[in-house]
């Protein structure tokens, strides 16, 4: 809106269509409407257009048009999923729980089960690192040991999958760019992997503290957990820094855009943003607002799933 536009407006209309106008111009999240109310666990996009996401009611959702027409397909008969890796628009895996693990070669159409015997166990987090390789983590679940970790990798492309030695306790999640080293983040720890997962070297975050969400952009590393946990690095996750904040907010999805800006989300409904690479957050403004589980960075678009059956997104870039 032009300065001439509001010359002969009153004063309150002014006022208010310039608050209007910043705030959009400040925050500008989109709602996305998504056919399911169950919560959104996860999301991929492997193009700005062109993404999925899964539910805890076993449901994988698919758009070919930024979300604004989605598919709809049952994966699992009621076992919660909890993560979605494609790698393009054709091959993707999900898993979840009860030991819940699915590929497809078909964009999720028709999923082959690859879902594991043990139904205590569960499957957090799911990565294609190429057509070859895919890591899976989760957790054993034991009543002795319920937070022992687990770690499955494939070197020919999901057909079968190999139990790899535990690296740390309470898996959560890996991240991974093409042409850098995977990381998996676990309970007070981070484990980075130079060979696509064969091999792992393990070193402590903040005093053994667990994260929940771990994000990488250059140099700039964030891990960000429960009771307000945030944990940055400037060295590549070699060493870090606490910048936590109120113990009533948890922190489950992160995205650094940036070695300066990025993204924290979580409960309660919450997605707060940075411009100095951590050290300061300021709270974002999104409508409906909703609990964020998961964000996804494709080209200049961040995508964030949550509670409700929400989805939403942001150009940031």
């Amino acid at each position: 809106m032009t300065t001439k536009n509001l010359a002969n407006k009153p004063l309150c209309v002014i006022i208010t269509a310039l608050l209007c106008a910043g705030g959009a111009a400040a925050q500008d999240w989109q709602a996305i409407a998504f056919p399911d109310g169950g919560d959104v666990t996860g999301v991929c996009f492997v193009h700005p257009d062109t993404g999925f996401v899964v539910t805890n009611g076993g449901i994988l959702g698919r758009t070919y048009d930024g979300g604004q027409n989605w598919r709809l397909i049952r994966v699992t008969a009621g076992a919660a999923l909890e993560d979605v890796s494609f790698l393009n628009s054709n091959l993707g895996f999900v898993c979840g729980r009860a030991g819940s693990l699915y590929s497809s070669i078909d964009g999720g159409e028709h999923w082959d089960n690859l879902s594991l015997k043990d139904t205590i166990l569960w499957l957090f987090d799911v990565e294609m690192l190429d057509a070859k390789h895919v890591v899976v983590a989760g957790a054993t679940r034991a009543p002795t040991t319920p937070y022992e970790g687990l770690m499955l990798r494939s070197t020919d492309g999901g057909k079968s999958f190999k139990q790899m030695p535990t690296v740390g306790m309470g898996y959560k999640e890996f991240f991974y760019r093409r042409g850098k080293p995977v990381y998996l983040l676990t309970m007070g720890g981070l484990s980075r992997s130079n060979d696509l997962g064969e091999n792992w070297k393990t070193s402590l975050t903040i005093d053994g503290n667990p994260g929940r969400a771990l994000s990488f952009a250059g140099k700039t590393a964030l891990i960000a957990g429960p009771r307000g946990m945030v944990a940055l690095s400037s060295d590549s996750g070699r060493t870090w820094r606490s910048n936590d904040r109120s113990e009533n907010e948890v922190f489950i999805a992160a995205e650094m855009i940036d070695e300066k800006v990025g993204y924290i989300g979580g409960w309660p409904e919450t997605i707060l943003k940075t411009t100095d690479g951590g050290r300061s957050w300021t709270e974002e403004s999104f409508e409906p607002r909703f609990s964020v589980l998961d964000f996804c960075l494709v080209g200049d678009r961040l995508y964030a799933v949550g509670s409700g059956g929400r989805v939403a997104v942001k150009k940031v870039k």
